[in-house]
């Protein structure tokens, strides 16, 4: 179990919701890899990720996810992106997509210890397709961000039960509108998030300060980690691909989600340590992922 304390977060007009993270609960979970350790072990992941014009979410995710510790990766992708990717992130693999511009099938999932799907991919029908055949076929957790939350979403009523359970969604605070409905704050938007993890059995991480994470049992633990130079676009998918690694090497996703955001938001405060929070990029966060990770011993 998490080692947990209470607080109050003075700069809000409402009580603090949850109960914070410990750095030491966080390091106990942390696996410790035999000398004999080979990239079969450590999972294969596939991100389905990216379209036209989005190249850039589907870099920063499977950095994300590499940086995380994946024994392998397969990103599917469209042909628009091939280049770029075989450039920027060359010890993925790619799986190419019939169509030039946005996913419009999925691949053979069952072959993959963890799914990650929506950063990148657009709102258009055919990747709705996708996340429909993906909640079909796969019964496994899966990680659930951008697009696809708000594919999810326009579809709630049919598609929503079917999300494997355990799954971990990662809405920023419009995003979660999306899910849950209108709220008047931050501590009503974490408390419908909460109410809807419970019913669905599923993580929902909302991300900001102290991002809340929401788990199926009704507890909302919250993170230390992270800074307002995190602010800024693409820094959202690099979690999508640290989740998707963790889960990939088979930490329980909760401990993945967990771990994840613990790791995301450390990163981003040692990037802000050496950069400042105003020079920040989110492609800057992938290498301080390997430093936060040192911390966690």
């Amino acid at each position: 179990m998490l080692s947990v304390r209470n607080l109050l977060d003075a700069s809000a007009e409402e009580p603090f919701l949850g109960t914070m993270l410990e750095k030491d609960a966080l390091a106990a979970m942390r696996k410790q890899n035999p000398l004999d350790v080979h990239k079969g072990v450590l999972g294969k992941a596939l991100l389905i990720c990216g379209s036209v014009g989005m190249a850039g979410a589907a870099t920063l995710s499977a950095q994300g996810c590499l940086r995380a510790g994946v024994g392998k990766l397969v990103i599917h992708t469209p042909q628009c992106n091939a280049n770029i990717l075989q450039l920027s992130v060359p010890e993925a693999i790619l799986s190419i997509d019939a169509n030039k511009e946005r996913p419009s099938q999925l691949p053979v999932t069952a072959i993959y210890q963890s799914v990650g799907i929506g950063c990148g991919i657009s709102v258009h029908a055919s990747c709705a397709t996708v996340l429909r055949d993906l909640l079909k076929q796969y019964n496994r957790p899966i990680v659930v961000d951008a697009d696809a939350i708000t594919l999810l979403a326009r579809h709630r009523e049919d598609w929503m039960h079917h999300l494997p359970k355990n799954s971990i969604l990662t809405p920023h605070a419009k995003e979660a509108e999306r899910l849950v409905g209108l709220y008047s704050n931050l501590r009503e938007c974490i408390g419908k998030c909460s109410a809807l993890a419970q019913n669905v059995g599923i993580i929902i991480v909302v991300k900001g300060h102290h991002s809340a994470i929401c788990l199926p049992d009704g507890s909302i633990l919250r993170c230390p980690t992270g800074n307002p130079g995190m602010a800024t676009g693409g820094s959202g998918d690099v979690l999508t691909g640290i989740l998707t690694g963790l889960l990939s090497q088979g930490y329980v996703p909760h401990e993945a989600a967990c771990l994840g955001v613990w790791l995301h938001g450390r990163a981003g405060d040692l990037a802000a340590e050496a950069i400042s929070e105003e020079s920040m990029l989110s492609g800057d966060l992938p290498r301080f992922i390997g430093p936060a990770w040192k911390e966690l011993i």
